[in-house]
């Protein structure tokens, strides 16, 4: 009976640790959402920043990250360009990274108590891909 409480302790316990790292390694790149709505927005994300780019207006909406733990982070929208969305300004969306796959994630964003879920596609890191690029030749 020891044994397996044990064991379930321990898959319990490595479950939960696995997805924070696989959280965490999201927490830089570029992303595009799923839902055809919002299909046209690119997303980049670096250290405590966030730009969203709408591929076809041309609209960016630049906001502050603050990681509250490796799957949780609060983003509070700070600039916006190329429109007159002033409104945006200040407001705070908290989100949830509920669900990780290879390179998809799923998530919960609330914001004045309406709750969005929603997915989004990883397409690179883009501090990976910087280092791995090979040197010019001369």
């Amino acid at each position: 009976m020891r044994f397996f409480i044990v064991l379930l302790f321990s898959l319990t316990f490595s479950f939960t640790w696995s997805q924070k790292k696989k959280c965490r390694s999201f927490l830089n790149g570029s992303f595009i959402y799923v839902d055809e709505k919002s299909q046209d927005w690119i997303v980049y994300r670096r250290d405590s920043l966030q730009i969203e780019t709408n591929s076809k207006t041309g609209v960016e909406i630049h906001a502050s990250i603050e990681w509250i733990s490796d799957c949780k982070y609060v983003l509070t929208y700070i600039k916006v360009l190329n429109a007159d969305d002033s409104l945006f300004i200040g407001k705070k969306i908290n989100v949830e990274i509920t669900d990780v796959k290879e390179n998809f994630i799923k998530y919960r964003s609330v914001s004045n108590g309406i709750e969005i879920d929603g997915e989004m596609i990883y397409l690179f890191n883009s501090l990976k891909r910087v280092h791995t690029r090979k040197p010019k030749k001369q």
